[in-house]
């Protein structure tokens, strides 16, 4: 699982919200989500600045190891 994925199941069980609300945070559909955290299709720059920013992470936290 990616740095992203990982930071966003953490808040989606720590605050009990749905994936359907993120992707509607994101502007994006719930099955593109569902495909960006699969690794299907790959997250851009502003979902990812927003995705740190509703999850309360610094970018640097969504960085995999082996960027």
């Amino acid at each position: 699982m990616d740095k992203i994925a990982e930071k966003i199941a953490v808040w989606l069980q720590k605050t009990g919200n749905s994936k359907k609300l993120l992707a509607s945070m994101l502007n994006i559909s719930t099955t593109s989500l569902n495909n960006k955290l699969r690794g299907k299709t790959s997250w851009r720059w502003r979902e990812v600045c927003s995705v740190a920013e509703i999850v309360g992470c610094d970018l640097s936290d969504l960085e995999d190891e082996a960027a």
